[in-house]
């Protein structure tokens, strides 16, 4: 369990939640190219503040991480630093944010970084002193305000280049004015109206369009996860009996969410029917073998599962298959039941950043 933060260069600067979300979701996926445990390739001032954090905390890896008999000996645990060319994504011990936390922001300021308060309120606090909260549906809106403005000023030029023949018709008429040209010119007049009452009304559905189609593509969405509410790492190991893990649960629960989970754990899960198969995502297929891992799993009490025992069951499962896997966290699952066969349930993880 770990409590994340991350430092940004200050030349970073972002106009909304959607320029943030789309650099933010593209620096957390893991590149094999990039050794984010050498500091050396971050921006000069992401450097500074690394080598006055480690002084604090020291990083789990590189070349500063403490010798393994020394580990856990400093006045803070060690912490996952993971360096980039303008970020550092730090994942902190819980129970050392509310000591360790004010350093950081404070060295932060001291270098004129950015400080990006993942786990907790969300908010991104420039190096100007300004602040900004981004969330992902803001970042939706956004884009739908974007996409529907391209669709306005393109219809708007089409609906220009449609009635500049008239225009030019218009302007003929007059030059060659007689009683065939009267005629033509109130014909072309006439035209022109039509044109351009229709072209209005085109112009004027544009954003009634983009918002239907982004409604449709809503709608044709999967339906939200199954105990997506409930925080999970499969990491923290295996569990000789139901009550073991149903307090490491609990556990886990309170110090993440600061909320305990029975209620949602204990109530049967009936859409799942008294047995399903659990595959994991494609990403997790074996090499030279097209089939994800699965299980199959059916209720103790030949009625329902709850949700405690799919859970237990999931995480004596994955606990093994993920050891070495930076997909930990449960994000809850989807079911699909088949026609007159058993349902098929795939298994949403969450990846920690290295």
């Amino acid at each position: 369990m770990s409590y994340d933060f991350m430092v940004i260069d200050s030349h970073k600067r972002f106009k909304n939640s959607k320029e943030f979300w789309g650099w933010y979701s593209g620096v957390v996926e893991c590149n094999d190219d990039v050794d984010y445990n050498d500091y050396r390739h971050a921006t000069p001032e992401l450097q500074q503040w690394f080598l006055s954090m480690k002084e604090w905390v020291r990083p789990m890896n590189g070349e500063f991480a403490p010798a393994a008999e020394e580990v856990g000996m400093g006045e803070f645990e060690e912490a996952d630093y993971s360096i980039g060319r303008d970020f550092i994504y730090v994942a902190l011990a819980y129970s050392d944010v509310k000591k360790v936390g004010p350093i950081a922001f404070g060295l932060a300021k001291k270098h004129g970084l950015s400080f990006f308060n993942v786990s907790g309120d969300g908010i991104l606090y420039f190096s100007d002193g300004k602040t900004m909260k981004p969330t992902l549906e803001e970042a939706e809106r956004e884009a739908l305000e974007e996409e529907s403005q391209k669709e306005f000023s393109r219809r708007n030029l089409l609906s220009l280049l449609a009635v500049v023949p008239f225009l030019l018709l218009y302007f003929v008429c007059i030059y060659y004015m007689d009683s065939w040209g009267a005629i033509a010119l109130v014909i072309a007049f006439l035209v022109f109206l039509v044109v351009a009452y229709y072209s209005k009304r085109w112009i004027n559905r544009t954003n009634a369009d983009v918002l239907e189609r982004h409604r449709q593509q809503e709608v044709s969405e999967e339906p939200r996860p199954l105990l997506s509410e409930i925080s999970w790492n499969f990491r923290l190991g295996s569990y000789s009996s139901m009550d073991d893990f149903r307090k490491a649960v609990n556990d886990y629960n309170m110090q993440e969410k600061k909320a305990r989970v029975d209620n949602l754990l204990d109530a049967p899960i009936d859409c799942v029917g008294i047995e399903t198969t659990f595959i994991l995502p494609d990403e997790f297929s074996v090499h030279g073998n097209a089939e994800q891992p699965s299980a199959h799993f059916v209720a103790d009490d030949g009625k329902a599962f709850t949700g405690y025992e799919i859970l237990y069951k999931l995480n004596e499962w994955l606990f093994p298959i993920l050891m070495d896997s930076d997909a930990v966290y449960f994000k809850g699952f989807n079911c699909y039941s088949l026609l007159n066969g058993p349902t098929t349930c795939r298994v949403l993880l969450g990846k920690q950043v290295r």
